[in-house]
């Protein structure tokens, strides 16, 4: 687990995220969320992606 705190000082704010850190085994999934899954590893959407958060790798 990764605990994680970007502080923002022009407006005095944090925003803190938290994640998993590690290797997952996923078996007998759909071609379909196969082939999403493949895409997310290129686009990286969700929260915080833009500080590089939700990267994985295929």
């Amino acid at each position: 687990m990764v605990d994680w705190t970007h502080v923002i000082h022009l407006v005095k704010n944090r925003n803190g995220s938290k994640g998993v850190v590690g290797e997952w085994h996923i078996r007998h999934i759909s071609p379909m969320i196969a082939k999403l899954l493949y895409l997310g590893q290129w686009i990286h959407v969700g929260k915080n992606a833009t500080f590089g958060l939700g990267k994985y790798q295929i």
